[in-house]
């Protein structure tokens, strides 16, 4: 994952109040609710922003001095409309916003101390807020500061601009934040409190979701490394690097654009920056971002053992494995996996077996839903988890599947001896027979070509 700043542009702000839709029975139970995102300055799939629900007891005569209880919480960070009366998320964009697995109460509130379950997202995209034990119960107006409040916070991600503009009028691409509290009082009566649609503006980042993106204008690069010389299309020869090195090409810095790195024997050489002792000869590098810190980590693989820089070594996998690190879970960070003759091993997951031995292991987020796809590449056909077979290639290809067009959706690629071939395009011709293609992970490259 590579951290991509949202230029100035993301958003924010919305503090509102309104409610629906009590009974007639139970017209004056009722609350006010607000919806807040914090930040300004936004690194997709790096941590730092939250969004902050709260409700209120509003309550008035002749139900002035009743309590009431808090029953859930929800909300649709990223949706391309505004909530329907009985739909949330009636038009969903999943993914461009996702959330952590718990949210922490406000102090000063009714639910400091407490811990909410975050349960989804379902469908829709909609993830509901769940409190741990008892109700949290709001009390009524005139009561202590605080009382009559439920504030709860929880750390969101920003993965991607979204691809519904809900707004088309307007400059950049919006998307929206919906959200609801449900509520019931001591005669059991439930009300439903709808906030106010939050209108959120992201601009595209510098970086895309390209890999080996040199230029940083979101899609990859046709490039190639050759005996230590960088040719990318369309850009100036960049040379750095010895015949024999390994170039490892990845966002180490943070701004949105790939950086030009080759592996020696365990030194990295970074174009421009420093150099790093990290590894031993014989090692695969895998860098990639491991602690969500929006930076590609330098990381190597050892017969089954993990050693990522500035972490603990973990072993995981065994000797003839073949790392394939990515975010499987869509949680910001790249897990540990391994191929093992069909079987896909993920750190913290099951084991998912798909594919043949033989196979050449291509995983990406082929749907753009914010988690990688388990995928193999066997002779000209691409077997992707969860979607149709598509037969896009020939026997002794090389797979890179990126996003060549900058539409958020990796193609499935090949590249033939200096031919780039991309369904639906006119092949690309950048290269030689032998030249190494820069989107190419080289734990792919030392174990098949």
């Amino acid at each position: 994952m590579d951290g991509r700043k949202l230029p100035a542009a993301l958003v924010l702000v919305l503090v509102v109040a309104v409610l629906a839709v009590p009974s007639a029975a139970s017209a004056n139970f009722g609350a006010s609710g607000s919806l807040t995102f914090s930040g300004t300055d936004v690194l997709v799939d790096a941590p730092g922003h939250a969004a902050s629900l709260s409700v209120t007891n509003t309550n008035t005569a002749p139900q002035e001095t009743e309590a009431n209880q808090v029953t859930k919480l929800s909300i649709a960070p990223s949706c391309g409309s505004v909530r329907s009366a009985d739909n949330l998320c009636p038009t969903p964009d999943a993914g461009a916003i996702t959330t952590a697995t718990t949210a922490t109460g406000n102090s000063s509130t009714a639910c400091a101390g407490r811990t909410f379950d975050v349960v989804g997202p379902d469908a829709s995209g909609v993830y509901d807020l769940v409190v741990q034990g008892a109700p949290v119960v709001l009390q009524p107006p005139g009561g202590a500061a605080g009382s009559g409040t439920c504030g709860v916070t929880f750390p969101v991600y920003f993965r991607r601009a979204p691809v519904i503009d809900t707004n088309a009028g307007t400059p950049r691409l919006q998307t929206r934040a919906n959200a609801r509290a449900r509520l019931s009082n001591a005669a059991g009566t439930v009300s439903v409190t709808s906030y106010p649609s939050l209108e959120i503006t992201i601009t595209p980042p510098a970086g895309g979701n390209g890999v080996a993106d040199f230029d940083g204008d979101g899609d990859t690069d046709f490039g190639v490394y050759r005996d230590g010389a960088w040719l990318v299309k369309d850009q100036t020869n960049v040379y750095h690097g010895l015949e024999e090195d390994f170039p490892v090409p990845a966002d180490y810095d943070g701004n949105g654009t790939t950086d030009r790195a080759v592996f020696r024997g365990g030194t990295w050489y970074h174009h421009t920056k420093e150099v790093a002792y990290f590894g031993l000869p014989g090692d695969i590098p895998v860098p990639a971002d491991y602690n969500n810190d929006g930076k590609a980590d330098r990381a190597v693989y050892r017969g089954g053992a993990w050693y990522v820089e500035g972490q603990p070594t973990v072993y995981f996998g065994l000797p003839g494995d073949i790392p394939v690190p990515g975010d499987y879970n869509n949680d910001g960070d790249a897990e540990r996996a391994v191929y093992r003759g069909g079987a896909w091993y993920v750190e913290g997951m099951e084991t998912v077996y798909f594919g043949l031995p033989g196979d050449i292991p291509v995983p990406a987020d082929y749907n753009n839903d914010g988690d990688v796809e388990r995928a193999v590449y066997r002779g000209g056909a691409w077997h992707r988890e969860g979607m149709p077979v598509l037969y896009w290639g020939l026997q002794g290809d090389v797979p890179v599947p990126a996003d060549y067009n900058n539409d958020n959706f990796p193609e499935p690629a090949v590249y033939r001896g200096g031919a780039w071939h991309l369904p639906g395009f006119a092949p690309i011709y950048h290269g030689l027979p032998g030249d190494y293609p820069l989107p190419l992970p080289q734990a792919i490259y030392r174990s098949f070509f």
